[in-house]
């Protein structure tokens, strides 16, 4: 699931820290990436960005008992104008 540590609206110059949980047990070998409009982001991301919208989404890299997984999660930042 993505998490961030703020709302998912927010305004312009707002620091925002953008990851994720997960709580399944035995998938330790499973790789989990947020990508932000289609951009890798590794584990997640803090940073201040324009006014605009961002999308988000989680994504796996299959382990020994999983596929690959595409938009696990979707989430869609706003930042507003000042």
């Amino acid at each position: 699931m993505l998490t961030n540590i703020g709302a998912w609206t927010v305004t312009y110059g707002t620091l925002v820290t953008v990851g994720y949980s997960e709580s399944n047990s035995g998938d330790g070998d499973v790789i989990y990436k947020v990508y932000r409009n289609g951009e890798d982001k590794g584990g997640g991301e803090s940073v201040v960005l324009g006014a605009g919208e961002y999308n988000y989404s989680l994504n796996t890299i299959g382990g020994q008992n999983y596929t690959t997984a595409s938009n696990l999660d979707e989430k869609t930042l706003i930042i507003n104008k000042i």
